[in-house]
């Protein structure tokens, strides 16, 4: 019966697509000028409109405020050929209201991200919180950000989870990640004035993860990264940079590539994936991580790939609670995914993954090799502002099943 439901909301969504040619005329416009169209301004201080959501400026113009909205409703089906097992969820994954502005000019950035559904929140520390964060940005080769951001070391987990190909990121990206953390970050996007062929990224964080303070042994999270561009980076920086965002919206008519490296290191980790997961009762692990990746844009194409690893320095950890012994492991592994989709001019994508994972040495026994592989077709109305996107992925040995899960998810995203 539940299977019947998605298959219901899949064959509403191609016909939807395909039968209304209408549809097709009104979204032969191309997305930057239909967003330009949908703009109304109130006066000269005043903006509004989907994908710019609600923009201030002041009389002078030195100060500028923007605020956004974002939802994505998703129902997801699961399934196992070899068994009778069949479970389907409807939820909204993420629900969040975005801040950010400049002072004096562009010479003082600020940014701020809350969320609000379930998958938004930390199971054990229920904090709407995000980003928080303030930039000191007038020198080209020394910019300085302060607060809660996300890490610069994944590029996947860096990119914005509302500008994806598919409905969701790499599981192999959601096991070695780096999530969220406080601290301070010192960075670049175009370092010696190269045409953003160079990046540069070091930042020192608590460790903890978003929210998060460990007053018994506090540790430290340093973490670096590298991005080389040889053809020149993107037209936009900050948050609006478009190595941030998957797909070639813009259809670059010379090649775009970028190779990047990540290096960190996690003292007194009481987190089982460094920053982010279960929290330990007594243990602490040393974390040092490193991922590589490379990522094309080009006619409509895009290309990335990415390997991540993870070493704890030593397995477990063992202590007598109540006269008997625990133990508590860390998690050590490694990783890689491929990724490429390509956007047709009528606004369909296609797009595809293959991952795996290997656990490394005598880690967290529930930690097994797994793969992943799967595709998925995006219909983007409004560029990554309003879309509907609908992905199926094949799993194998990861916490849902040793035999293999099979697992499609449909989802709509407004983000005005």
């Amino acid at each position: 019966m539940s299977k019947s439901i998605i298959s219901i909301l899949l064959i509403s969504f191609f016909a939807l697509l395909s039968g209304n040619d209408a549809l097709f005329a009104q979204n032969s416009t191309p997305v930057e000028t239909k967003e330009k169209e949908n703009t109304s301004n109130v006066n000269s201080n005043f903006k509004t409109g989907l994908g710019k959501g609600i923009e201030a400026t002041t009389d002078d113009e030195k100060h500028k405020i923007q605020i956004r909205f974002r939802i994505q409703p998703r129902a997801t089906q699961s399934f196992n050929l070899d068994e009778s097992t069949d479970t389907t969820n409807f939820q909204v994954r993420r629900s969040r209201i975005a801040t950010k502005g400049s002072l004096f000019n562009d010479q003082w950035l600020f940014n701020i991200q809350l969320g609000f559904a379930d998958g938004d929140l930390d199971a054990d520390r229920r904090a709407n919180l995000r980003d928080a964060s303030i930039d000191y940005n007038k020198f080209r080769d020394i910019k300085v950000s302060f607060g809660q951001m996300k890490i610069p070391f994944s590029r996947q987990r860096w990119n914005s989870s509302s500008a994806m190909q598919m409905v969701e990121r790499s599981t192999i990206s959601g096991e070695l990640n780096l999530d969220r953390d406080v601290g301070i970050m010192i960075y670049s996007e175009d370092l010696l004035g190269l045409k953003r062929r160079l990046a540069y990224y070091v930042g020192v964080y608590g460790g903890q993860g978003r929210n998060r303070i460990d007053t018994n042994m506090p540790g430290v999270l340093t973490v670096g990264r590298l991005l080389y561009s040889p053809f020149g980076g993107m037209s936009k920086t900050g948050l609006d940079n478009d190595w941030l965002k998957e797909s070639d919206m813009n259809r670059y008519q010379d090649p775009k590539i970028a190779f990047g490296f990540s290096g960190a290191y996690n003292k007194n980790s009481n987190r089982s994936h460094s920053t982010h997961g279960t929290q330990f009762d007594f243990a602490r692990f040393d974390y040092s991580h490193a991922t590589a990746d490379f990522y094309l844009k080009w006619m409509g194409f895009s290309f990335q790939t990415e390997a991540l690893w993870r070493k704890a320095n030593t397995n477990y950890m063992e202590r007598e609670v109540s006269g008997s012994l625990n133990r508590e492991y860390s998690r050590s592994g490694q990783g890689y995914f491929i990724q490429f989709g390509y956007l047709f001019t009528n606004n369909f994508e296609i797009s595809s993954r293959w991952g795996e994972f290997r656990p490394l040495g005598e880690t967290d026994p529930r930690l097994v090799y797994s793969r992943e592989i799967g595709g998925g077709v995006s219909y983007y109305f409004a560029n990554h502002n309003l879309k509907w996107q609908t992905d199926y992925f094949n799993y194998t040995g990861i916490a849902q099943s040793v035999d293999g899960d099979h697992v499609v998810r449909t989802q709509m995203q407004v983000f005005y």
